[in-house]
Order: C-alpha cells, then sequence, then structure tokens
C-alpha cells in the first residue's frame, strides 16, 4: 500500500473511516458504525488510535466526530488516492529543507516510479529562474513526484506540460477555474496560485528519472505572501467562499489527473499537447517577455517542443524558449 510516516499502517476501515471524515463536517459515531458494520465500542477506539496517529478529531455527544486542522499525512491521502501507481509509494513530512532534496535521496535509494514526497514547510524552497518558494508552516502543499520514464533524453520537457495539465484538471475538478500560464504556472481568477520546476538526471543517451516539483497555494491569506507578490498570488482558501479543501484532498486531486496526463504524454504527446493549448491562457493574449528574450506582442501557437510562439507587432514570429512571461490583465501585466 505504500510507505507512511506514522509506525503504525492504517487498515482499509481506518482509511474508509479517514475517508468519512476528510469530506468535513459532523459525521455521527452511529453512521460510522452503519458504514463500516463494527460496534459504537469498536469506532470509538479506531478514533483513539487515529488520535495518536496525530489526528485531530473532535467530538461531542449527540453530534459525532469531526477532523480539526488540517493533517497532510501520507495515510489520508493514501485513503482517498484513485491512482493505480502515482503516490502508492508516498512519504509526507512536516518540515523538509526542500522536497527537491528529499527526492533525491529517495532516487538515489532506489525509490520506484511514481514515488510522491510532500512537505508541509519548505525551508530553503525554490522555483523557477532560481527564485525563492515561499514556503510557510501547514498552509501550503510543496511535493515532489519521481518519474522514471522511458524517454530518450531530449523528450523530458514533454513532461512540463503533462504536470501542468494534471494539476490545472485536478484544481477544476475541485471547483477552481484553473488556467495554466506558460510554461507551467497556474492561475486562477489572474493569480498566480501554483508553480511547478522539473529537474532531471541523466545523460545524453539514458534518462535516469525525473523530479517534478510543484507547490500550491491552499490555506494561505494575504499576509501570508511577501508583499511584492501580494498582487499576483493568491490561495485556494483566498478564492473560496466558505471552508478550502483540506491539503489532503488538494493532494489527491492533483495527483488523480497527473498520473493519466503523465500516461497521455507517454502515448500521445500531441494529444496531451493539444489538451495544454487548450487551458493556456497565454494562447491568443498579448503578452510581455522578458529573461530569455524581449518582446512584446501576441502569444499565437505552442510548438511540439512546448516552446511559445509569438507575432510581434511587426508580424515577425518570435520562439520563446526560456524565460518569464506576463499576460496582460494576469498577474499584474495590464
Amino acid at each position: 500500500m505504500g510507505r507512511v510516516s506514522a509506525p503504525y499502517a492504517p487498515d482499509e476501515n481506518d482509511r474508509a473511516l479517514l475517508r468519512m471524515l476528510v469530506q468535513g463536517g459532523e459525521v455521527s459515531g452511529e453512521a460510522i458504525s452503519r458504514e463500516l458494520n463494527m460496534s459504537r465500542a469498536a469506532v470509538w477506539k479506531r478514533i483513539e488510535r487515529l488520535r495518536g496517529m496525530g489526528y485531530g478529531i473532535d467530538s461531542a455527544p449527540r453530534r459525532g466526530y469531526w477532523l480539526t486542522g488540517d493533517p497532510l499525512r501520507a495515510d489520508a491521502v493514501m485513503a482517498n488516492l484513485h491512482t493505480r501507481w502515482l503516490g502508492r509509494n508516498m512519504v509526507c513530512e512536516s518540515v523538509v529543507d526542500s522536497t527537491f532534496k528529499s527526492a533525491r535521496a529517495l532516487e538515489s535509494a532506489g525509490a520506484p516510479d511514481g514515488t510522491v514526497i510532500a512537505a508541509g514547510q519548505q525551508t530553503e524552497g525554490r522555483g523557477r529562474m532560481n527564485r525563492t518558494w515561499v514556503s510557510p508552516p501547514d498552509v501550503g502543499i510543496y511535493f515532489n513526484i519521481l518519474l522514471r520514464p522511458e524517454l530518450p533524453t531530449a523528450l523530458a520537457p514533454h513532461l512540463t506540460p503533462a504536470i501542468a495539465v494534471g494539476v490545472s484538471e485536478g484544481l477544476c475538478d475541485l471547483g477552481f477555474a484553473a488556467r495554466i500560464k506558460w510554461p507551467n504556472d497556474i492561475v486562477i481568477a489572474g493569480k498566480k496560485v501554483c508553480g511547478m520546476l522539473l529537474e532531471m538526471g541523466g545523460d545524453v543517451e539514458r534518462l535516469r528519472f525525473i523530479s517534478a516539483g510543484i507547490g500550491i497555494n491552499v490555506l494561505q491569506k494575504a499576509e501570508d505572501f511577501p508583499e511584492e507578490l501580494r498582487e499576483k498570488a493568491s490561495s485556494l482558501a483566498m478564492l473560496t467562499e466558505g471552508e478550502p479543501p483540506p491539503r489532503s484532498k488538494v493532494l489527491c486531486a492533483v495527483l488523480d489527473r497527473i498520473e493519466p496526463a503523465v500516461e497521455l504524454c507517454y502515448r500521445d504527446y500531441p494529444a496531451l499537447l493539444e489538451r495544454y493549448r487548450r487551458h493556456c491562457i497565454t494562447l491568443g493574449a498579448r503578452i510581455q517577455a522578458s529573461g530569455g528574450a524581449t518582446l512584446t506582442g501576441t502569444a499565437v501557437d505552442i510548438n511540439e517542443d512546448g516552446e511559445l510562439i509569438v507575432r510581434d507587432d511587426a508580424e515577425k514570429l518570435h520562439v520563446l524558449r526560456v524565460g518569464d512571461v506576463s499576460v496582460r490583465g494576469v498577474m499584474g501585466y495590464v
């Protein structure tokens, strides 16, 4: 069933009980007893065992049980995961220096394809262009996916749109209008809620692994972001009326979608790229590019290598391979 951080691996009844609690709200002991076909005393013992594992579970007479806080635990995630291979070997930690470093250690130790390392906080988080990724404790999801694809090294960049499509579609499943800003930022209502970065290991002929690092803002408030980012960044909580989804549910949703997107990438990359184009807010928009190139124009297409094709004001076409792109009306470009 995979590796969990806790010394006790929950059985199927524990996982079913967690699924009921993770849905949110109060769940009566009678409903749990009926669903799991066990006595109320047996339900209470299982609740106590989960509390002993670190779950915050409150209870009250005639109300039942409910989760408190927002635990990010491997067993809670796996209780709701519907993948076949992605995340079936999972490690959840409270604090790490960097999930990239943790993923590299797991890779060196022989961790299998699809291993996921997730953390509630990073002390040395980083994003694209060597920027710092702000990772305050217990409000976001910071995770790495370790892939061992049977692909030539030259095709490793194909996995970038696959991961972006999976995250975007997973957030859409949760009710958010998530879109992709080229190459791999996820934006909702014009603000960034997720970023990702891919690293690879191998040589010119053989790709040994891909490590995909993903950070999703879930419970942050405006004051959790540095002042210079508050106009550009947001979180699922800030975009939700009422209670935001638990972090474990968010992680499950995106992993459930990343797995088929990666499989489609392996099987039919043009079809995957077409899905990416449909989700990409950059296409057809007025953009400003900096970093790899400096220009203003209209994004007209994404080629088979995942590069952005831009037509400038003189009708000349440019191919952007790297760099930052600002989209008019999105994340500050107006």
